[in-house]
């Protein structure tokens, strides 16, 4: 385990075999556990639709200021910064689904003068420079960074998947949500790994 992780932490590993359209309706009900969920890739969804589930599950004990959502028809921005391991899965998963009633729209690498209207920011491994867009993104204080580099929340970001075996995990950074507008879930800090890079 990485050095930043040898803080106090709060997990227990709940391993899934039900169907994938299971899934979804699991991690939405897993509130009711006071432990970090995870899930078993041996086994049933892949890695990205597991994580495309959490991205869903993330936002709905997130809120964000209700300036920055705009009108009721007004979209949720979802961005993805790096190249795309998703595919089709998170049409696929956010399909019909809404954050307070606004429906998502998934932008694709969107242009660095545009990051700032997103609401929530989810850089790829594969997004090289890192540190840079992260720093970029401090000044946003109505975006959620989600990300799946080792480095990440040393680098600023809020969320950061990772793996422990088999099993996926995430964790918070307090501190990066503390310098921004959202206002997580106590449910959600109960349920995530506390890192303080």
């Amino acid at each position: 385990m990485t050095g930043i992780f040898r803080h106090r932490m709060y997990y227990a590993a709940l391993s899934f075999s039900v169907p994938w359209r299971q899934i979804l309706a699991v991690l939405c009900t897993g509130m009711a556990f006071h432990t970090a969920p995870a899930m078993v890739l041996a086994e049933g969804p892949s890695e990205y639709q597991v994580k495309a589930a959490f991205i869903y599950h993330f936002t709905q004990f997130i809120d964000w200021p209700q300036t920055s959502l705009g009108t009721a028809d007004s979209p949720f921005r979802l961005c993805i910064v790096g190249p795309d391991p998703f595919g089709a899965i998170l049409e696929e998963t956010l399909q019909d689904k809404t954050v307070g009633g606004h429906p998502f729209s998934l932008i694709r690498n969107p242009a660095s003068r545009e990051l700032d209207r997103c609401h929530m920011l989810f850089l790829t491994k594969g997004h090289a420079p890192l540190r840079a867009t992260l720093q970029t993104s401090l000044g946003f204080t109505q975006t959620l960074t989600v990300g799946e580099q080792k480095e990440f929340l040393e680098a600023g970001g809020m969320i950061q998947f990772y793996l422990d075996g088999q099993k996926i995990r995430f964790a918070l950074n307090p501190n990066a949500v503390k310098l921004s507008e959202l206002k997580v879930s106590p449910k959600l800090l109960r349920l995530a790994q506390i890192v303080t890079p």
